[in-house]
């Protein structure tokens, strides 16, 4: 309902952090400010990762050669795919590890779910009553 769209759309600016898994290094240092698409990524925050520090959600492809951790206030369609990809880079595989204040658990199976407590559903909640929508 209305809670799901407010924590989901791109327009309330919800921060969403992923971990990627690259073909290749990024041949620019920072996200461009300005995607092919004329789409202004809201980059948060970037930095490249060990593979052993990533989270178990995200796979590992044999051809990844780096890895990064990216957090996107936002975040449009294949976003993280376009930024790596105007920074010169490719990503092979994704995962969403935070959205707002919700963690990923590490020890979550793949293909699990797990229930949300009422402090983090009230937090949820509160967040998405306080951040209307950002132009």
């Amino acid at each position: 309902g209305p809670l799901v769209h407010k924590l989901t759309h791109p327009k309330y600016k919800i921060q969403r952090t992923y971990e990627v898994a690259l073909a290749r290094p990024t041949t620019r240092a920072e996200p461009p400010d300005l995607l092919e698409d004329g789409t202004t990524p809201h980059v948060v925050r970037w930095n490249p990762v060990n593979a052993s520090d990533c989270h178990p959600a995200l796979a590992r492809p044999d051809q990844a050669v780096c890895y990064a951790r990216i957090c996107l206030d936002g975040g449009a369609y294949h976003e993280v795919k376009r930024i790596f990809a105007a920074m010169g880079s490719h990503v092979l595989a994704l995962a969403r590890t935070r959205h707002a204040h919700i963690e990923l658990p590490r020890d979550l199976p793949a293909g699990e779910s797990t229930v949300l407590s009422r402090d983090e559903l009230e937090r949820a909640f509160a967040q998405s009553k306080d951040d209307g929508p950002r132009t």
